[in-house]
């Protein structure tokens, strides 16, 4: 087990709570609503004009792991359907400027898809 150095957050989202809402919007909009600039800016990070980052959109599965770094004072960990995992990465790479190598992101299932 791994000590935190500040208290871990908790915040469920039920999937149902806001009718209307697609699939996703609840986690991509309480991803936005965490102040990450500052924290990003720290590691150097800065926004980027939004290119995308190269990601093949038809893969089956969206692995991309970082570089670990102990001294990294800022790591991003996303697990979700791959659309969902994308937006939220590229959220954070081109938006707020996190350095790619503190994310790893994996989009393990797709919506409307079956398993091959």
């Amino acid at each position: 087990m791994q000590p935190l150095s500040a208290p871990a957050k908790l915040r469920w989202l039920p999937r149902d709570s806001e009718p209307g809402c697609h699939h996703g919007d609840l986690l991509r909009r309480a991803v936005r609503d965490i102040d990450l600039h500052q924290e990003i800016r720290a590691l150097g990070g800065q926004p980027h004009s939004g290119a995308s980052e190269g990601l093949d959109e038809d893969n089956a599965v969206l692995w991309e792991p970082a570089s670990l770094d102990d001294n990294a004072p800022f790591y991003a960990w996303i697990a979700a359907e791959t659309k969902v995992t994308r937006d939220i990465r590229r959220y954070l790479v081109n938006e707020c400027g996190l350095p790619k190598q503190c994310v790893t992101s994996m989009g393990y299932w797709r919506l409307g898809k079956a398993d091959e």
